[in-house]
């Protein structure tokens, strides 16, 4: 219950509607915002009815007089985590239902119901505002694949309890877009249809210009996909308390700042697009770090990305580097299941089964990077997509093409001079010319400390420096390689390469 005199105290408040004259010109939502000193007021008139029939008018049996006592103590998120324990998707029903349960509050028998809908609503769009509001991961995985016809509310639903219960889900929907009844049947005045791509519009706040440049990606992989600072960290090669304060700052700037939650105008779309994009690749990355699906934190998070990469291409179908992450992601997505052998060891490109090759993935993603070579532009995904494309032509065709591999890392290395992309380079230049110039090319790692930590940096150095005859230094940079290597696999690889030496 709220307050025991609260009902006696207040009088029912609902939310005014917008003025006409401002309604007429737009498609939006009639009524305007609820303060929330109202709202706890209104909260606080939850009596203590002893039998709350409001719990049986609610189709979904929401506990209704928990969360109105909640809000009316200013307990935010715990509403919502009693909203959320019975009704999956209340930012729609407060929308839409017709609140049969304030039909059966016990107070309206003589006087006003709570005003219960509003309330719902209010909790729910405050977890947005707040950040409470976060993808809930699954702690194990079934196994089991579902799929589910039809996007529309019940179906929704019925994915989002399946997927949280470790079952792989698959929603078909024969419209352009998700959302069945949601979507095409309720106008726009009841229910604005931003609420529907709140993802979308969520990463495109993150990626708002107020925000500094260099916390944007990782702040939509927090705010979006609800990965922790320490898995951000390392995808960007910084400590996890580093990352946790810049989080913590970008999302103050947020709350300061006002940015609104919401997809943005086409034409303010290409310059937020970077950002997204970046993020969109750092989940892909840490998820296909995790072949074999073995750590919770990395779990879905390839799939995710290959769904939100799509969703951007859906929002922008010109945009061409879009469409070259895109098929970068699917051509290396198509490798997975090669990526290990039977026994789960490590298998690297050039040694795996190629009949495990996803060929339908492999076919889209170079249409892709045709697609994308048409509009006349071309950036750093389409450049690693090309890469992608180079690397499978030479696994299959067994042509030797590492002097056009070494130009496209050139080209990459000047648009994304980045240390991941300075390494690969050097790989691809010892094998178009020899180890020394490999060597030569790779970067310094006292010039760069990011570099003492990062794995694949002293397993390229001990390669290059084992073809150039230094074995002692080679081994070395093994034993720093296999040191900071988490997956154990990829360890046992390191191991043997170094047992090999002469």
């Amino acid at each position: 219950m709220g307050k025991a005199s609260g009902f006696m105290e207040h009088p029912r408040e609902a939310a005014t509607r917008r003025p006409v004259a401002e309604r007429v010109n737009d498609w939006f939502e009639i009524y305007q915002d609820f303060p929330e000193e109202k709202l706890r007021s209104q909260g606080a008139r939850c009596m203590d009815c002893g039998v709350p029939f409001c719990h049986t008018g609610c189709p979904v049996n929401n506990l209704i007089p928990d969360w109105n006592d909640l809000v009316y103590n200013g307990r935010w998120k715990e509403a919502l985590r009693q909203l959320h324990s019975t009704n999956n998707f209340p930012e729609f029903t407060g929308r839409i239902c017709p609140a049969p349960c304030e039909a059966a509050c016990v107070l309206g028998i003589n006087e006003p119901a709570v005003t219960i809908k509003q309330i719902e609503k209010s909790i729910v769009e405050r977890g947005w505002q707040e950040g409470f509001i976060r993808p809930e991961r699954p702690k194990f995985r079934s196994g089991k694949k579902v799929a589910i016809v039809g996007s529309g509310p019940a179906g929704l639903a019925a994915a989002q309890q399946l997927n949280r219960a470790g079952h792989w889900v698959t929603v078909y929907e024969k419209a352009d877009r998700i959302g069945g009844l949601l979507r095409y049947g309720i106008p726009e005045f009841k229910l604005e249809k931003k609420y529907l791509d709140r993802r979308l519009a969520l990463m495109f706040a993150c990626a708002h210009p107020a925000i500094d440049a260099a916390i944007r990606a990782p702040l939509i992989l927090q705010a979006v996909l609800g990965l922790e600072a320490k898995t951000i960290a390392s995808a960007f090669l910084v400590s996890p308390a580093a990352m946790s304060k810049r989080l913590v700052r970008a999302k103050e700037k947020i709350r300061q700042a006002a940015i609104p939650f919401r997809i943005p105008d086409r034409e303010e779309l290409p310059r937020l697009l970077d950002a997204v994009l970046d993020a969109v690749y750092a989940a892909f990355a840490e998820g296909w770090i995790d072949a074999a699906g073995a750590d919770p934190a990395r779990r879905d998070l390839a799939e995710e990305a290959l769904f939100l990469g799509r969703l951007v291409t859906e929002l922008l179908p010109d945009a061409a580097e879009a469409l070259g992450l895109l098929a970068l992601m699917l051509h290396a997505e198509a490798r997975r299941r090669a990526r290990r052998s039977a026994g789960g060891e490590y298998v690297p490109l050039a040694l795996q089964d190629q009949t495990l090759w996803d060929v339908r993935m492999i076919v889209e993603a170079e249409a892709l990077i045709r697609r994308a070579a048409g509009l006349g532009s071309f950036g750093r995904y389409q450049l690693e997509a090309a890469l992608q494309s180079a690397h499978v032509y030479r696994c299959r065709t067994g042509h030797n093409n590492w002097a056009e591999i070494a130009q496209l890392y050139d080209a990459l290395f000047t648009v994304a001079p980045s240390p991941v992309v300075a390494i690969n380079r050097a790989l691809a230049i010892a094998e178009t010319h020899d180890g020394g110039s490999g060597l030569a090319a790779l970067p310094d790692c006292g010039a760069d400390p990011r570099l003492a930590e990062y794995q694949p940096y002293w397993a390229a150095r001990a390669e290059l420096l084992a073809r150039t005859g230094a074995v002692d230094d080679a081994r070395h940079a093994y034993d720093v390689a296999i040191g900071l290597e988490r997956d154990s696999a990829v360890r046992l690889f390191l191991q043997r390469r170094r047992s090999a030496l002469a």
